[in-house]
């Protein structure tokens, strides 16, 4: 297990909320498409992504009303 500490902007957690979202809606398609980051390592699941995007909104809240966490089509 790795540790990245980075402390982000507004802008760099709106973005990584979209592509986890982007990623969950899409996974089958994009699993597809051979994605090197995925050869050793298996991809988060469904509610795996749900609860990354939650801890991430938790340690951002307040920062933007653009965090707030995306209602889950589940």
């Amino acid at each position: 297990m790795s540790l990245f500490r980075h402390v982000m902007s507004d802008r760099e957690v709106a973005t990584i909320l979209a592509a986890l979202r982007y990623f969950q809606a899409n996974r089958d398609d994009i699993l597809d498409a051979e994605m090197p980051h995925f050869e050793e390592i298996e991809p988060l699941t469904s509610t795996e992504i749900d609860d990354l995007c939650e801890e991430i909104n938790i340690h951002t809240l307040g920062t933007s009303d653009r965090l707030r966490p995306l209602q889950s089509n589940d």
